[in-house]
């Protein structure tokens, strides 16, 4: 500490030279006011940079969507998706004003994470000291978290603001011995605007509001208030709430209960997700090594930097308190992620501007010590300053991080669309909207309604001259398969084309789209009954066969059956072959089907290019999977209960000749070993390929051999190559046949 100055002092006479404040001798720091306006400038360059350069993508489209619809339309929905509406009514005044572009919309959420710069700047030098609120406002400029999500259509840019204001009202009003009534006003309003904004606040609300009671315990008056306060806040969030009760469905449908295929995240797995994430805004994070371990690191070096301070008694408390206001609330909010464990991490990023307080305050009081404390600080600083770095360098220009490649996706479309033509995107994503401008119209059906589903592809996809088909690799809201069914039975997938994190399947249909009408069926599998099947006939050889399939649940069951199918030839070669749970119309497995429940499910068997056009059997079985893997089939049983097999044959499917395509949109075509060098068997046919089913065979048991040809010329003649298993001279077994199919084909054979 500095020694009081003496009074009579010549260097504390303010007529001095020395004591004026324009000297540069007398106040060699530049002011606060600069420094943080230097700050303000620097982070509203960072979060402007590149604004535009991500693609809009799901979510914000849901966002700039809502923005651009009728308020009603917007109350409407978020009351179904039981989500706050107040962000969305914002934007739309922001777009009404700066207009629906990436840029334009993303920089209301610039303009909010900005404010918080100087908002931590002001809370750190209230009630805490000038170096930690500038500390902090430098960390919250650099956070790459903040940077991600201020370029972002979305409210998690402004929550850390809430979160802020909310713990500095709580300081003002445990401080003050009597509080103004505009003070409760203020704190009333703040969380029922943060109530509105988003569910996460709800943690936030109750952390501040436990503060406010454990400080205004003995204080009868302002207790008395308090309680006031939580009555009026819970009056004006009535209105939504009840819209909430209203769609209770919807709720537990939102926190995945409804989800019977979400498995709980590990805990410590999401710890680590989570801190990594706090430093980076990347849940990829863990995917870039040098920022994992740099995130480690400064866990540990913050760990060391905490029992530093709380080991000294002049900083304890404020080391302890700003340790709450990041951990109390976010202790909570992990245990929702067992309750909802596809939850994003970004909805805590609220809870971040609380730990770059504490990161500053530790900076600020480490510096100040002695060489071990200010190596500690040097050393914490330099690793926050390399994390954001990376970080950072990650989002602007490494494209792993990138958004999903949707204006890539728009622009093929827009290069091979026509009038004609019709595109099919996932329910509820309007993301290609504001990024395909062509002539095709793009619908979007949700196939849980099946009977709207069937209609729109009744009315758009019939007419089409081709479809095109979009979706997520690491997602399908349409898990029971039933628009590509409908597309394949209708017509034939011709290619497949992959972005990142998205591919387009493009169908040409060549038939009307019309509704399966299943043939009766008895198949009798103990507590499942096939009770109807449907099953294409004459597609061509190197497409695929369609079948729909209608189930009886005859009594509950607690295992999750699955379905295998096979497509197999006279010789019992399986030529094609799908396994899929058995799910109902709520895409529902069978372990949450209700007794006497029918349920129709879709399939799609892919057939491999150089399948030859012949007659073949469809047969299924039915089993189910413990946890190690092992598969236990259900018994076919006849009339009497008694087991006669575990297959049943569907019918026969008689294969028309090969359209001749000449990719493998299906992407089944076996990844054989190539020979060292394409054999040369006769004039333009090449053998590129073969692989064996077993390396040992028993005497009487077949062999079987793939075989992937190309023709190097066409037409080629009526070639037969022949197979022979010899041992010396001796020829043990023989087989001819024809390479089937289109310009590449693989064939296969059988030595018996």
């Amino acid at each position: 500490m500095t020694k009081p100055q003496n009074p009579k002092s010549p260097t504390s006479n303010p007529k001095s030279p020395t004591s004026n404040p324009q000297s540069p001798t007398s106040n060699p720091k530049p002011p606060a006011s600069n420094l943080v306006i230097s700050l303000l400038l620097l982070a509203f360059a960072l979060r402007c940079y590149r604004l535009d350069a991500q693609p809009i993508w799901w979510d914000e489209a849901i966002s700039i969507h809502l923005a651009t619809s009728t308020v009603a339309s917007l109350l409407a929905d978020r009351a179904a998706h039981i989500h706050p509406p107040l962000y969305f009514l914002l934007l739309k005044g922001w777009v009404a004003l700066s207009g629906p572009s990436a840029f334009s919309a993303r920089f209301l959420s610039v303009w909010f994470n900005t404010l918080l710069v100087a908002a931590i700047c002001s809370f750190g030098r209230r009630y805490l000291d000038r170096r930690t609120g500038l500390l902090a406002g430098l960390l919250v400029t650099l956070s790459p978290l903040y940077v991600v999500y201020s370029q972002e259509v979305r409210v998690y840019a402004l929550l850390p603001l809430v979160y802020l204001a909310l713990l500095a009202l709580v300081n003002r009003l445990s401080r003050a011995p009597h509080n103004s009534q505009f003070d409760w006003l203020l704190l009333i309003g703040l969380e029922v605007v943060g109530l509105h904004l988003h569910y996460i606040l709800i943690l936030a609300v109750v952390y501040v509001n436990l503060l406010l009671l454990l400080r205004l315990w003995r204080r009868k008056h302002e207790l008395a208030r308090w309680l006031a306060s939580i009555a009026v806040v819970a009056l004006f969030c009535l209105p939504w709430a009840i819209a909430v009760v209203f769609n209770w469905n919807a709720v537990l449908a939102d926190v995945g209960v409804s989800d019977p295929f979400v498995e709980p995240v590990p805990l410590d797995y999401f710890v680590r997700l989570l801190w990594t994430f706090q430093w980076s805004g990347l849940t990829a994070a863990p995917s870039l090594p040098p920022l994992h371990s740099a995130s480690l690191i400064l866990a540990g070096l913050l760990l060391a930097a905490l029992v530093f301070l709380v080991a000294d008694a002049r900083t304890r408390a404020s080391t302890l308190r700003l340790l709450a206001h990041w951990g109390v609330p976010l202790a909570p909010a992990l245990l929702l992620w067992q309750a909802k464990p596809l939850s994003h991490p970004r909805y805590v990023a609220l809870f971040a501007v609380a730990l770059l307080l504490l990161t500053g305050y530790a900076l600020a009081q480490l510096g100040r010590r002695r060489a071990a404390g200010r190596v500690l600080a040097a050393l914490t600083g330099l690793t926050v300053l390399v994390t954001s770095s990376i970080a950072l360098h990650a989002w602007y220009c490494d494209p792993h991080f990138a958004k999903d490649d949707v204006r890539g996706l728009a622009a093929r479309l827009e290069a091979e669309t026509t009038a004609d033509d019709l595109i099919i995107a996932p329910w509820q994503d309007w993301s290609l909207d504001y990024a395909y401008h062509g002539p095709a119209p793009i619908i979007r059906p949700d196939p849980a309604d099946e009977p709207a589903t069937w209609s729109a592809l009744l009315t758009h996809a019939g007419a089409a001259r081709r479809v095109f088909l979009v979706n997520y690799h690491r997602g399908n809201r349409d898990r029971r398969g039933l628009i590509p069914f409908t597309l394949e039975s209708a017509g034939s997938l011709s290619e497949r084309w992959d972005f990142k994190g998205l591919y387009v399947r493009v169908y040409e249909p060549d038939r009307p789209v019309v509704p399966p009408a299943l043939a009766p069926a008895d198949a009798d599998f103990g507590p499942l009954r096939l009770t109807g099947a449907w099953v294409e006939q004459n597609p061509p050889a190197d497409t695929a066969v369609t079948l729909a399939l209608r189930w009886r649940l005859e009594e509950p069951v607690g295992d999750r059956y699955r379905v295998g199918l096979r497509l197999r030839d006279l010789d019992g070669w399986e030529l094609a072959a799908a396994d899929a749970y058995l799910l109902d119309d709520r895409a529902l497995p069978t372990d949450r089907w209700t007794a006497g429940e029918e349920a129709t499910t879709y399939h799609v068997l892919p057939l491999v290019p150089g399948t030859p056009p012949l007659t073949y059997t469809l047969s299924l079985g039915i089993y189910t999977t413990d946890d190690e893997g092992t598969v236990h089939p259900l018994d076919l049983l006849d009339a009497a209960g008694n087991p006669r097999g575990q297959s049943y044959e569907v019918g026969t499917v008689i294969l028309a000749p090969a359209r001749g395509v000449r990719s493998d949109p299906y992407r089944v075509i076996p990844d054989l070993p190539p020979l060292p060098k394409p054999a040369v068997l006769a004039d333009g046919l090449l053998l590129e390929a073969a692989a064996l089913d077993r390396q040992t065979v028993a005497p009487g048991q077949p062999l079987f051999i793939t075989l992937r040809w190309r023709a190097a010329a066409a037409p080629l003649p009526d070639l037969r190559p022949a197979l022979i298993l010899s041992q010396a001279s001796n020829i043990l077994a023989t087989a001819e046949d024809a390479p089937a199919g289109a310009s590449s084909a693989v064939a296969r054979m059988l030595l018996a």
